[in-house]
């Protein structure tokens, strides 16, 4: 992005290759401090831990890996609504699709942070009158967000589609590891809280399931950046300020 004359900035570089690095080091390092927070619980018995354990551990909400979590679906709302802006001065048409997705990613990193689906789960009229949840669909949340997903998958199929088989590629990885996690492994996590499973297969479920989730939107603020980079050849983000004295 280009200055103004008399404007300040701040560059960042947004290399695919440094961006997929920083992205999956903070991904495996949350792997690694949930792992410790499961093994001093259910290996030494501390479920505290002076406050490490609810710190650290995915299936907990309000901490270390909530923060990460809605932070990734800001920034990739953020990306959304940049690359658009990108394609919308090169005279590209259907610029609304970015733009709907970037509301669908910022209503994601919403619900990341304050848990709205789980209204759906306290408040069951809406399904009730239909199916009794149980089983997979104790939680009926996913019942809503698996039809959700079904119609914007059909409205955005042909936009997925006039990519290049690369990005095909990239983006429809990251939205099976996104929609497996975030669907996939809470209808086995329901099941297993429904059958009665032990709480340490609870939380392997949990864990599996929150870091196929930040997988899924690493990959795509990864593939978003070398579309970028390829598309527009943008290497950085000017961030532009005050007036300069």
């Amino acid at each position: 992005m280009l200055n103004r004359p008399g404007m300040t900035s701040a560059l960042i570089d947004i290399n695919s290759r440094k961006l997929a690095i920083a992205l999956f080091a903070g991904i495996a390092a949350l792997a690694a401090l949930n792992a410790a927070s499961i093994a001093l619980e259910f290996g030494f018995g501390h479920d505290y831990a002076k406050g490490f354990v609810p710190m650290f551990r995915l299936s907990m909400e309000g901490n270390v890996p909530t923060v990460f979590s809605t932070l990734l679906l800001f920034t990739l709302a953020c990306v959304l609504f940049l690359v658009g802006e990108g394609a919308r001065e090169r005279g590209e048409a259907g610029i609304w699709r970015w733009r709907a997705l970037a509301v669908v990613a910022a209503a994601l990193a919403f619900d990341e942070g304050g848990r709205i689906h789980e209204i759906l789960d306290d408040e069951t009229g809406w399904i009730d009158w239909l199916i009794e949840p149980s089983g997979a669909l104790a939680w009926p949340w996913v019942i809503a967000y698996g039809g959700l997903t079904l119609i914007m998958s059909v409205i955005f199929l042909p936009f997925f589609l006039s990519f290049p088989t690369r990005y095909r590629v990239i983006f429809g990885a990251a939205s099976a590891l996104f929609v497996g996690g975030a669907l996939g492994f809470e209808m086995l996590e329901a099941l297993a809280d429904e059958m009665g499973r032990s709480a340490f297969v609870y939380e392997a479920l949990c864990s599996i399931e929150e870091v196929m989730e930040m997988s899924g939107v690493a990959i795509a603020l990864v593939g978003l950046a070398s579309y970028a980079e390829e598309t527009f050849g943008w290497r950085r983000i000017a961030f532009v300020g005050d007036k300069a004295a």
